[in-house]
């Protein structure tokens, strides 16, 4: 086996385009082979020390005897970090890096995000925050680092156009050195509906990949979560006395991404209020908990901010459900960053549609406010980049157990790959970028061409509020 590899750097990342009507009937699925996958979470982890203590380690398979070629986009989900002298160096955020490899018939292969190349033939996610101490501050557990985020790969041919092959699969594996613990999950899987003519194009234009049911599955209208409450100890056992509390780190992030390194005056980084209704175990429901999403976001339920609809000290239950649903809302908008809100035409009151305003009036951008409004944001169409908008989610679930009494302390995970209903459309802008050559022969390892740091001439930062050369 002869693979050939290259990494690219790029600073821009998480970027947004608008969800569309979702018309699809195929949606994507964590149980199919698919074209284009989906690795929702990403983590590394290190002790104040600077010694690694969880890794994450993401598989591919092509269950096909034919070869083929996979682009793969490395995504940091959280913000840049400002450098405080003399305390913590300064994070890039919203950064990503590009890798293509190619894979010979039914070849299955892995990956380690903190030493990188492996079979699967890529950059270490640490590419994306080179520096030491390594990762940033984590916001879970004071004193210890992170470096965390996901990865996209899609199948595409020897010109970097993108193609059916559904028969990609995946999984991920994160380890827990210090907690002698591991946990797993399913990728998420859209397959190519334009054609199932394996090799060929997917789509009308592989710089604009539609997740609409018609060119890729669809992505779903709301995720379903189950879980247990944040503070119950159903898990626990009387005698020997051992109790269990439980809390759950979720993950959930927007499916529409923008990777070119070019997009700045089109769009920024997704936006949205995910607006979640909680049920309890006597079926009541539970409204005002949400969450407001840059890009990617990974949250202890214990952390969301009130009304905290996760917690049993509050619900009272020990097990419960949510919906979540990824809104425009004014909740999630800095004050005074739109360009525009939707507001009834006579009277300016907020609105989704017209059904919201009095008779005669419509609802739409009216009163625009942004002094940094210019012919660029209105060329868009729609909303500035910094308002939030409604998106299709997608997002894992992981159960931290904490045990306390007979057999010692310790803490392990059980992880989920999150399911859901509906459906709503997404896309993805890439450039084309060719894989450096084609399979030749077997035997060889993967060849790696530049390297994940490099720095690219025109670098892309993304800020909510502040946006330049808008030209």
């Amino acid at each position: 086996m002869m693979r050939k590899s290259v990494f690219l750097m790029i600073a821009g990342g998480c970027v947004a385009i608008s969800a569309t009507s979702a018309l699809a009937q195929n949606r994507t699925s964590a149980s199919q082979k698919g074209s284009l996958l989906y690795y929702s979470k990403i983590e590394l982890k290190w002790d104040a020390a600077g010694a690694l203590i969880q890794d994450t380690f993401i598989t591919l398979v092509n269950d096909l005897n034919a070869d083929v070629c996979v682009e793969w986009k490395f995504i940091n989900g959280d913000d840049a970090l400002a450098a405080i002298p003399g305390v913590e160096r300064a994070h890039k955020g919203w950064n990503m890096y590009d890798c293509s490899a190619c894979y010979t018939p039914h070849e299955n292969v892995y990956w380690s995000a903190s030493r990188g190349g492996g079979s699967l033939g890529c950059g270490a996610f640490t590419g994306l925050d080179v520096g030491v101490p390594p990762g940033r501050p984590d916001p879970e557990s004071p004193g210890e680092r992170v470096l965390r985020g996901y990865a996209i790969a899609y199948a595409v041919d020897a010109d970097g156009e993108v193609i059916s092959h559904n028969h990609l699969t995946g999984h991920v594996d994160i380890v827990n050195y210090r907690n002698q613990s591991a946990w797993e999950y399913n990728t998420y899987a859209f397959q190519c509906r334009f054609t199932q003519t394996n090799g060929a194009i997917c789509g009308a234009d592989s710089t604009e990949l539609l997740l609409n049911g018609a060119e890729y599955d669809s992505a779903w209208a709301q995720i379903l979560f189950d879980f247990y409450m944040v503070g119950s100890t159903a898990f626990s056992r009387t005698a020997p006395a051992t109790t269990v509390t439980l809390d759950t780190d979720l993950t959930i992030y927007p499916v529409s991404i923008d990777t070119r390194p070019n997009s700045t005056n089109v769009n920024g980084p997704v936006h949205t209020k995910a607006e979640i209704v909680v049920w309890d175990e006597n079926e009541n429901d539970h409204t005002g908990t949400y969450r407001c999403l840059d890009c990617w976001d990974q949250t202890l339920l214990s952390n969301y901010d009130p009304t905290n609809n996760f917690l049993k000290s509050l619900i009272q239950t020990d097990k419960g459900k949510a919906r979540i649903d990824g809104v425009q809302a004014d909740d999630c908008d800095a004050p005074g960053a739109c360009c525009c809100t939707r507001q009834c035409s006579v009277h300016p009151s907020a609105c989704n549609d017209s059904s919201d305003c009095q008779a005669g009036e419509s609802c739409g951008l009216f009163n625009c406010f942004d002094p940094d409004c210019d012919l660029v944001d209105f060329a868009r169409g729609t909303p500035d980049r910094d308002c939030s908008e409604a998106a299709a989610l997608l997002g894992v679930s992981d159960k931290v157990m904490s045990f306390s009494g007979f057999g010692g302390a310790g803490i392990t995970d059980a992880g989920m790959t999150l399911v859901a209903i509906g459906q709503e459309n997404a896309v993805i802008n890439r450039d084309i970028i060719p894989p450096t050559a084609p399979l030749t022969g077997a035997g060889a390892g993967p060849e790696e061409v530049g390297s994940e740091d490099a720095v690219i001439s025109t670098p892309r930062t993304i800020s909510r509020g502040s946006r330049t050369d808008k030209d």
